[in-house]
């Protein structure tokens, strides 16, 4: 099912270089995503872009909760809808997500996924600054007055956040800017 739930971080990957979005590349993704709405309606997998504000994550705990890990490629974008749709043939015929896909000019289902990926990579980083992220430093010094019993989860956090930061850092910024033009049709696909 399709909602606007968050996500998280981690690293994994297999592409080496950033693909460049074009506004016509976000139109047909999304009009392919809403042509997989019903097809994937009663699957197990959830498309929606992580929302990482510390509002929207809930921010509990001592250095807030980020809430679960999602992947990234090499290239530092997300993984995730890759991941996602890589489960679905065994919910729903490769087939007709296959058709679906092409028909709105993708080569390939992984084709369409990367290209949501770097979507929500861009959609990430238009979303969080960096300079929200604490410095590692700052990170160190948390970490240096937490009881014994909280470091490994506190750890844990801290590389969330290095791997944030890359994130954001690695999405280029032209998709940023072509994502921050289609925020409202990219929220309401959501």
């Amino acid at each position: 099912m399709v909602s606007l739930a968050g996500a998280a971080i981690g690293m994994m990957g297999a592409i080496a270089v950033a693909q460049s979005l074009t506004a016509d590349d976000v139109d047909r993704a999304l009009a392919a995503l809403e042509a997989l709405k019903p097809l994937v309606a009663d699957a197990e997998v959830d498309f929606a872009p992580p929302a990482l504000s510390a509002q929207s994550q809930g921010m509990t705990g001592p250095m807030g909760d980020l809430g679960p890990v999602f992947s990234t490629r090499e290239d530092g974008s997300l993984s995730m809808f890759s991941e996602a749709m890589r489960a679905l043939p065994s919910q729903v015929p490769a087939s007709e997500i296959s058709t679906i896909v092409r028909r709105h000019g993708f080569a390939s289902i992984d084709h369409f996924a990367r290209t949501m990926d770097h979507i929500f990579t861009a959609y990430i980083a238009s979303e969080v600054s960096t300079a929200d992220i604490p410095s590692a430093e700052e990170r160190q010094a948390a970490l240096a007055f937490a009881p014994p019993q909280m470091r490994a989860e506190m750890e844990a956090q801290l590389a969330q956040l290095d791997r944030l930061k890359a994130l954001i850092d690695a999405a280029p910024a032209e998709n940023i800017a072509v994502v921050e033009a289609k925020k409202a049709a990219i929220d309401a696909a959501f």
